[in-house]
């Protein structure tokens, strides 16, 4: 069980200043990175293909040479059934462009999506916007468009509306989509990058429907004589939906080969770890192995940063700790099919064997490109552990290190074990990773110092949590891979000390409180001047103007502190002070009586509104509230309970939701299971969170949330959209 943070601050006092005992070796890991990405033997390592399937066979045999146990079955390879197909052929034409027929090239104009269906056909285009359909979230490219036989191309991203629409801008979704729609091809295009290796989902796959991505010079020439350029379609499309015909027609003819049966490789290797009271305790770390393979005309895609350079440097760590074994157990894992769906990683993470407890999982992606700085992103999950190992290092080594959360989404193979409950890393190298999904990423592109401090600072860390002298597997591992991804907010009153308020500030953070609103007393000048003043002591905090300030900082894992008064007593002679204090980093009025504050300060407003400030006021003066909202939209917050929240009239919420207004609500778990799921709290984008700040009141708050599973089964709604998701789009 994790102990409290005071317990650990002891104990760092106590262990020697962290080093790399572990000798790693970069040039080691080099080499492996080099075998990885030359084009004689492997091919570009795609998943299910035979060469590809070759690298991770001999990904698996240098395990075994090194003294890995595998730990699933008598195998260090774990097979997963895939969707596999060779790309054959890939040729687009525009018949009809004011030059005539424009040939395209594979590789420099459009590609081929990994999985796409075959066909030969020639057909007119239609621009259909973002290719989403989503009346109930305000938005329907294919509304009133006939796209019956018709090639549909889609601009990947998202409406401007405040909705979230991380599922429809899947190619999963889109897809399909179109093809219902009537679509005889599917082109995809995203701010002109050719994306070669975007794949088709086996979910979504349709044998028959050409799809592939096309760059700026294809869809400038769809466009040409409409009346719009890439810029202006754009542009268009803030506004609302708008799909367009073109007087163009393409001929496309792409082939695959669909490989019957396809399988696809992880390698898994075990380190037993050594001691008896910790090794049933293990840390996994990864990486993937795979690429996309050549494309139709023979071309390789070598994928040596992306991701022969974190597969090679983990098996370089992997050769280190094996002749290294610590307390507790290491488990490495050499991921395949990420390019393609994260296939091996969602194959592997639901069923690791009980065995173990597992704590934690640090995955790297793309490790090659860089001077030396390593992301290693997580920490604040497990911040007991994470900080006072950081703030234990030299600076030297701290300025080389860069924290802050994980990657969201489901980009990389950390998410599947975060969504086991597992809490995860997401680490790489910092640098311009230039050749993405490139045919130019090669081994020569690969940054020797870039590799040197991911294996260097990964190794050290892992050391570090491998040898922990106390348990670490607690009932809230799984709690705190989701509370540590909002943006809660702690309420706190001045102390009257500077340093104090900060330290309190600085503990919310680590509690997973990303935004405290303090409020002061008394307000002079100088009060202002010594909070600022003062941050450079605070590294890990930012004074903040908005409550976008807590979301975006809580990116980097850094705390948020607005400062506030109670605003009851200005007066209109105070509109200079406001525009003073503002400046000097006053960023929240707080006001009881919301209506009557209006009537008397009507003055005030036009300043308020001017210099940005947040007005907060209680949700029992909800209805009371509107009138401050329409004056002030979106400089709104109202703080208050679920109970009071759901007394009051529908109308409330949904209008202090059109004029922009966050709802915050904080209460117990219990109170919040009256709550339906797919309720109010959902179409007014409410923040919820708990009413203690402690840690330990926070964990129990979404263990228990799980628990009764009020919103992990749904749909339209997760604890994150809850705890942050929806107050990052206020």
């Amino acid at each position: 069980m994790f102990s409290r943070i005071a317990a650990f601050l002891l104990l760092v006092v106590l262990l020697p200043l962290t080093t790399n005992a572990v000798p790693v070796e970069p040039d080691s890991a080099m080499e492996y990175i080099r075998q990885l990405s030359a084009p004689d033997v492997f091919q570009g390592r795609k998943s299910g293909t035979e060469a590809g399937n070759k690298a991770f066979f001999w990904m698996a045999e240098q395990f075994d040479r090194w003294g890995l146990e595998p730990l699933i079955g008598t195998d260090l390879t774990v097979p997963y059934d895939q969707l596999a197909c060779i790309e054959k052929e890939g040729d687009i034409q525009l018949l009809d462009s004011r030059h005539g027929t424009v040939t395209y090239q594979l590789g420099d104009d459009f590609t081929v999506c990994t999985n796409s269906g075959s066909a030969q056909i020639t057909a007119p285009v239609t621009i259909v916007g973002y290719g989403i359909s989503k009346p109930e979230k305000g938005w329907n490219d294919y509304q009133n468009i006939d796209l019956e036989g018709r090639i549909a191309v889609v601009l990947r991203g998202s409406p401007p509306n405040g909705e979230q629409w991380e599922d429809e801008r899947s190619r999963s979704y889109l897809y399909p989509l179109a093809i219902e729609h009537g679509a005889v091809a599917v082109l995809f295009y995203q701010n002109g990058r050719i994306i070669n290796g975007a794949s088709i989902q086996e979910d979504a796959y349709n044998p028959n429907v050409p799809t592939g991505y096309i760059g700026d010079k294809v869809l400038s020439d769809l466009l040409y004589g409409s009346g719009h350029t890439i810029g202006s379609y754009k542009r268009e499309l803030r506004n609302g939906p708008f799909s367009l015909a073109v007087d163009r027609r393409l001929s496309i003819h792409f082939a695959t080969e669909r490989i019957e049966d396809a399988k696809g490789y992880n390698v898994v290797g075990v380190v037993e770890g050594t001691d008896e009271s910790l090794k049933q305790e293990a840390v996994i770390i990864g990486a993937h192995g795979d690429h996309v393979g050549p494309n139709a005309d023979g071309v390789l895609y070598l994928g040596a940063d992306d991701n022969g350079s974190g597969a090679g440097s983990v098996m370089e760590m992997a050769r280190a700790f094996a002749a290294n074994p610590q307390p507790r157990t290491l488990i490495f894992c050499l991921f395949g099919a990420e390019e393609q769906g994260l296939l091996g990683s969602k194959a592997l993470a639901p069923i690791l064997p009980d065995t173990y407890n597992y704590i934690t999982m640090l995955n790297l992606d793309m490790a090659g490109r860089g001077d030396g700085l390593t992301s290693i992103p997580g920490g604040s999950q497990i911040g007991e552990i994470w900080y006072p190992w950081y703030d234990s290092l030299p600076d030297s080594v701290q300025n080389q290190i860069i924290d802050g959360r994980p990657w969201g989404g489901h980009s990389s193979d950390h998410a599947p074990f975060r969504d086991e409950g597992i809490p995860v890393f997401s680490c790489s190298s910092r640098g311009h990773h230039d050749f993405y999904h490139a045919s130019t990423d090669v081994f020569q592109t690969i940054h020797r110092p870039a590799i040197a401090g991911a294996v260097t600072y990964m190794s050290m860390f892992i050391e570090h949590l491998a040898a922990y002298p106390e348990p670490l597997a607690e009932s809230y591992l799984k709690a705190r891979t989701i509370w540590y991804r909002g943006s809660a907010i702690a309420w706190d009153h001045s102390s009257g000390d500077i340093t104090t308020d900060l330290m309190k500030a600085e503990e919310n953070r680590v509690n997973g409180f990303m935004g405290t609103i303090l409020t002061l007393p008394t307000l002079y000048e100088s009060t202002l001047l010594g909070y600022t003043d003062q941050f450079d002591a605070f590294d890990r905090l930012r004074l903040g103007t908005s409550l976008k300030d807590i979301t975006s900082n809580a990116r980097g894992s850094r705390g948020t502190l607005l400062l506030a008064i109670v605003a009851d007593n200005l007066t209109d002679a105070d509109s200079t002070n406001l525009r003073i204090w503002s400046k000097l980093g006053l960023s929240v009025l707080r006001v009881t009586n919301p209506h009557q504050w209006l009537v008397d300060h009507e003055a005030l407003v036009n300043v308020i509104r001017k210099a940005g400030f947040i007005v907060e006021t209680n949700y029992y003066e909800a209805e009371a509230s509107v009138p401050l909202a329409e004056a002030l939209p979106g400089q709104l917050i109202v703080v208050g309970s679920p109970g009071s929240f759901e007394t009051t009239a529908d109308w409330v919420p949904e209008r202090l939701r059109e004029l922009d207004a966050g709802i915050v609500l904080r209460g117990s778990a219990s109170v919040l299971s009256a709550v339906p799921q797919e309720g109010d709290y959902i179409k007014t984008q409410v923040h919820v969170q708990p009413d203690e700040y402690s840690q330990q009141a926070a964990l129990e708050w979404v263990d228990q949330l799980l628990k009764e599973d009020l919103y992990g089964s749904s749909e339209k709604v997760e604890i994150e959209d809850l705890i942050g998701g929806y107050m990052a789009r206020w």
